[in-house]
């Protein structure tokens, strides 16, 4: 028994960091569309809930993430595999390109 608790809970981080991974990529891929609409956007907030993007300024950020997140690691971003975000994802753009993601 005392062997199945910490198996447990690495699969429960892996598990919370791939769904913040796939709310991230549904997020990445409504900002680009929101970009190829209008080359003037430079970042907004996607609604995880909604699955929406708005067009503004990012929200103000609790863990923020530079990278792809097909690259993120339970261990590298332990905040991302601490918790499921499930409010809005901010996000800014660089000539379409996402530059960050951050979670709220």
């Amino acid at each position: 028994m005392a062997i199945s608790i910490p198996i447990f809970t690495a699969q429960l981080a892996k598990a919370r960091l791939a769904t913040n991974q796939a709310n991230a990529r549904a997020a990445k891929a409504s900002a680009i569309a929101a970009y190829l609409e209008d080359d003037t956007v430079t970042g907004g907030n996607y609604d995880v809930d909604a699955g929406t993007f708005t067009k503004g300024s990012a929200t103000t950020t609790t863990v923020s993430e530079t990278t792809d997140p097909s690259t993120w690691t339970v261990t590298g971003n332990s905040n991302l595999a601490k918790n499921v975000y499930k409010d809005n994802i901010g996000i800014t753009l660089s000539n379409g390109s996402v530059t960050t993601y951050y979670f709220k």
